[in-house]
């Protein structure tokens, strides 16, 4: 059996991860006529003990912000192409915004975190605004190859249906791996 050398296994893996740092980018399908591009980044890995009881799946932030200026300006993360400033673990969004006006279509972003632990393989994600039991806003997309202890973040682009009214408004977004299951909810106010 020949022996291969550990540094070039190192090397390799090393060649995986940069990969699997790249954006993973999709049009996505919603219903009401808007398509805005939905975009997934792998920004960061984290090593944890596996715990047979723990979920596998987390949520983290839910929010909505600014589109950047320049793509590409965020979301921005320690290690990322273009985000030499940026520490390792460190991550720029877009300054939080939760009031959006209610004309919106492409004059905002909706951005959300979930980590995965145990959990890996094809993310379902579904990202809706829902306005006194109205859908006013939906876009979904599955994202395939979501590695096991791994830190995500999803964008898209905002575009109200003619739904929308000024008042409060309720974002949820829901990422689904095999089984598990998180959804997350963020309250915004529409001008």
């Amino acid at each position: 059996m020949t022996k291969f050398p550990i540094f070039l296994l190192a090397a390799l893996a090393a060649i995986v991860l940069a990969c699997s740092q790249s954006a993973l980018l999709a049009q996505s399908a919603d219903r009401s006529g808007q398509n805005p591009e939905m975009r997934m980044y792998t920004i960061g890995h984290v090593e944890v003990t596996p715990d047979a009881k723990a979920a596998g799946l987390f949520q983290g932030i839910v929010g909505t912000g600014p589109n950047p200026p320049d793509p590409g300006d965020w979301p921005c993360y320690g290690g990322g192409p273009n985000c030499s400033s940026v520490a390792v673990g460190g991550l720029v969004i877009g300054q939080p915004q939760p009031v959006v006006s209610h004309l919106c279509n492409g004059c905002a972003e909706i951005f959300y975190t979930f980590q995965t632990t145990t959990s890996s393989g094809t993310a379902d994600i579904s990202i809706t605004v829902v306005q006194d039991g109205v859908t006013i806003f939906s876009n979904g997309y599955s994202f395939p190859g979501i590695p096991a202890e791994s830190i995500q973040i999803i964008t898209t682009g905002v575009a109200f249906n003619s739904s929308a009214k000024i008042g409060a408004a309720t974002i949820e977004v829901t990422t689904t791996i095999g089984k598990k299951k998180v959804t997350g909810k963020a309250a915004i106010y529409l001008d």
